[in-house]
């Protein structure tokens, strides 16, 4: 999910500079990022946000699953957010 009050820097979907060759969708509501592979191991994904508008927000918690096989998953802890003007 994207954080309420925050918009992505880059504004078109498609395969961007990030090491994992990543494929970004840029979605009203969301970010969706797809992995050919993926090893076993802890992994970081990121991308550039911009804060639009002041207050306090939360980030809901990341999902992450593999397509074609839902019963691997994982999910991120809750980020709260505060932007100032």
């Amino acid at each position: 999910m994207k954080a309420a009050g925050f918009e992505p820097v880059e504004v078109r979907s498609g395969y961007g500079g990030n090491e994992m060759g990543a494929y970004m969708e840029l979605r009203d509501e969301k970010v969706c990022l797809f992995i050919r592979r993926l090893a076993r191991g802890k992994h970081s994904v990121s991308y550039r946000m911009r804060a639009e508008i002041p207050g306090s927000f939360s980030a809901l918690p990341t999902n992450a699953y593999a397509m074609y096989a839902p019963e691997l998953r994982a999910n991120s802890d809750e980020i709260k957010l505060k932007i100032t003007d």
